[in-house]
């Protein structure tokens, strides 16, 4: 395999393992915000089948907030709507 087919397959590759990254990080927040009554990082991360670390590290990178923050202003605007 000559240095330009490796470099075709690596540019067609990793566009698509972006893609696949960043729909794993929409699906997690959604999921935070459907179910963040009970939910930890450890409940989170077996549910997508990843480790919680590796979790509390994607997640900043998305939305520029860390799990924890995630979570809470979920579970406040949950409260809000109850109190409304």
């Amino acid at each position: 395999m000559n240095t330009h087919t490796v470099l075709v397959l690596y540019m067609n590759f990793f566009p698509s393992r972006l893609a696949v990254k960043e729909f794993l990080e929409d699906q997690i927040v959604q999921y935070i915000e459907t179910n963040s009554d009970t939910m930890t990082s450890a409940s989170a991360a077996a549910h997508f089948g990843y480790h919680p670390v590796y979790l509390s590290k994607l997640l900043p990178k998305k939305t520029g907030r860390t799990f924890s923050e995630i979570l809470l202003a979920s579970r406040m605007r949950r409260v809000k709507l109850l109190l409304e």
